[in-house]
């Protein structure tokens, strides 16, 4: 595995662990301690807790895969829908976090990659 492929891998175990975090620090302590979401989307997607919990415990587990190499593949493959909503919001509710839309692409484009010939078998006929 190359550097850059370790970094870009890091860079979403740090990225998926501080979402967690957060989103982790509201749900059982009703807190933000990255401070309060702002525009419309995110703040209607946290009332909706249900589902606030299912993002969270599926963030966690590619923390967890992502940073302890256990099937990473898949953890990788679970934080795509994922990593593009959050592109979304970023560009268009959040515009001050582009730069790290940007580098979610980019580690995503290098561990997506990396990890092709594991999907490659999803994709035979």
């Amino acid at each position: 595995m190359k550097i850059v492929e370790i970094l870009a891998r890091y860079f979403l175990v740090f990225w998926y662990f501080i979402c967690s975090y957060d989103g982790w620090a509201y749900l059982i302590f009703d807190m933000h301690p990255f401070g309060a979401p702002g525009g419309v989307f995110l703040p209607a997607l946290m009332e909706t807790t249900y589902f606030w919990i299912l993002l969270k415990v599926v963030q966690t587990f590619i923390v967890i895969s992502l940073a302890l190499n256990y099937k990473p593949a898949l953890g990788f493959l679970l934080s795509l829908p994922i990593t593009v909503v959050l592109c979304m919001l970023y560009f268009f509710e959040l515009p001050h976090f582009t730069p790290m839309a940007i580098l979610l692409i980019i580690s995503s484009g290098l561990l997506l990659r990396q990890y092709a010939k594991n999907y490659r078998p999803l994709l035979e006929k």
